[in-house]
C-alpha cells in the first residue's frame, strides 16, 4: 500500500481547491483510491430522494453495469440507508454483512469484479439516497485485506475537508443557479429602487436605488423594517403571489413597496420588492393613460420638479443619455414639444 501521507495530502488539496462536485469527486476520489489500495471506488450524488448519479468512478464499465443490473436489488443499499453511527462505515462490519454475502450480487457478481472489502464515506448530514446526499464508496479486491482501524483514522482526518468542500460546491451551485435571476433584476433595474429577499425575509440583493432610499436601515447592526420583512413572510409562505404595504423608512420618509414573488431555477422562491416614495410620484392611472414605463414615469417626475437632465440621471443612477432616451420618448407620448410643457403637465396630477 501507498504511504498515506502523499496520497491524502492530495486528497486535502483537491478539497480545497473545487468549486465544483464533479471537480472534487475527480481530484478526492483519485487520492482516495491510491492511498488506500482500491480495486475500485466512486463518488456519487443524489440530486432527489431515491436518485443515484455517479459523479466519478475508477471503472465506468464495472459501474455502470452495476448501476443498471444490480443497484436496484442491493441490500447493501438499505442498510446503510439506514446506519445512523458513523460517517465512515465499513460494509465487512455491518451486523447485515453476512447475510448480505448470500446475496447473488455478492456471491457472484463482485467476486467476479474482483470486490470484496468495501467501504463507505458519508460526505453531508443527508443519508444515502437521500435528496442532496454526496457519498463515496471505496472497493478493495479479494486479495487485499479489509479496511483496518489505522486507515480509518486517517480518513477521518480528512473527512472535515472533504466535508467542508461539499458545502462550498453546493452553494457555489446555488449561486451560479440564482444568477440568471439576479442578472435579469440588474438588468431590469434601470436606476429603480428595488431589492430581493429570501422567503424567510434575508437580504440577497439590492439596487443602488433602493440602497439610497434605505440607507438607515442597511449596514452593520442594522435591519430592514420589520412591516416590510413580515410581510414578505406572509407573501412567501401564502397562496397570492404578489402585495403592496406602505411603511416608514428612518428619517420618517414613507415608502411604497410592491412585492413580487419570483422562483430560481432551484426551485427556490424569493421576493422581489420595488419602492417608491408616494410624495412626488405620478398616479398610476396617469402612467397607465399615457403608456409611460415605470422609468419614464420616473423621468417625468423629476422633469416636474424642475430638474436637468444630469440632476435625473443622478437621482436614478443612470447616464445622462439614458435620461435623454425617455425624455425623448415622454415627449412623444404626451404629445408636447418641449420638456417645460411635460413638467406643467405631470405637475398638474402630482
Amino acid at each position: 500500500m501507498l504511504a498515506l501521507k502523499g496520497a491524502l495530502a492530495d486528497v486535502i488539496e483537491a478539497s480545497r481547491e473545487a468549486v465544483t462536485l464533479g471537480e472534487l469527486a475527480e481530484g478526492a476520489l483519485d487520492g482516495l483510491r491510491r492511498a488506500f489500495d482500491c480495486s475500485l471506488g466512486c463518488v456519487t450524488h443524489s440530486p432527489q430522494d431515491g436518485v443515484i448519479e455517479i459523479l466519478s468512478g475508477t471503472n465506468a464499465s464495472v459501474l455502470q453495469e452495476y448501476h443498471r443490473d444490480w443497484f436496484a436489488a442491493d441490500p447493501i443499499n438499505r442498510a446503510i440507508r439506514s446506519h445512523d453511527a458513523s460517517w465512515i462505515i465499513p460494509a465487512t462490519r455491518l451486523p447485515e454483512w453476512q447475510t448480505m454475502q448470500k446475496h447473488p450480487l455478492y456471491a457472484e457478481w463482485a467476486p467476479s469484479k474482483d470486490v470484496r472489502f468495501l467501504l463507505h464515506l458519508l460526505l453531508n448530514q443527508a443519508r444515502y439516497l437521500q435528496a442532496g446526499a454526496t457519498n463515496v464508496f471505496l472497493c478493495r479486491s479479494k486479495q487485499g485485506q479489509d479496511f483496518g482501524h489505522r486507515e480509518i483514522l486517517a480518513l477521518s482526518q480528512v473527512l472535515p475537508d472533504l466535508e467542508t468542500a461539499v458545502q462550498r460546491c453546493r452553494r457555489v451551485a446555488a449561486m451560479n443557479s440564482l444568477s440568471p435571476f439576479l442578472e435579469s433584476l440588474l438588468a431590469d433595474a434601470d436606476g429603480r429602487a428595488r431589492l430581493a429577499l429570501r422567503a424567510d425575509g434575508r437580504l440577497i440583493w439590492v439596487s443602488p436605488a433602493a440602497r439610497r432610499m434605505l440607507a438607515g436601515h442597511l449596514g452593520r447592526g442594522r435591519s430592514l423594517p420589520a412591516a416590510l420583512v413580515e410581510k414578505v413572510r406572509q407573501l412567501a409562505g401564502g397562496s397570492a403571489n404578489a402585495a403592496e404595504l406602505q411603511f416608514v423608512a428612518a428619517g420618517a420618509a414613507r415608502v411604497r413597496a410592491t412585492l413580487q414573488t419570483a422562483q430560481a431555477s432551484t426551485g427556490e422562491l424569493f421576493v422581489v420588492i420595488g419602492l417608491r416614495s408616494p410624495s412626488g410620484a405620478l398616479p398610476d392611472e396617469f402612467r397607465e393613460r399615457f403608456r409611460l414605463t415605470v422609468a419614464e414615469a420616473d423621468v417625468l417626475s423629476g422633469l416636474a420638479e424642475g430638474l436637468s437632465n444630469a440632476q435625473i440621471a443622478a437621482r436614478r443612477f443612470v447616464s445622462i443619455a439614458t435620461v435623454r432616451t425617455h425624455v425623448a420618448h415622454v415627449l412623444s407620448k404626451l404629445g408636447v414639444r418641449s420638456r417645460l410643457q411635460a413638467g406643467v403637465l405631470a405637475r398638474g396630477e402630482m
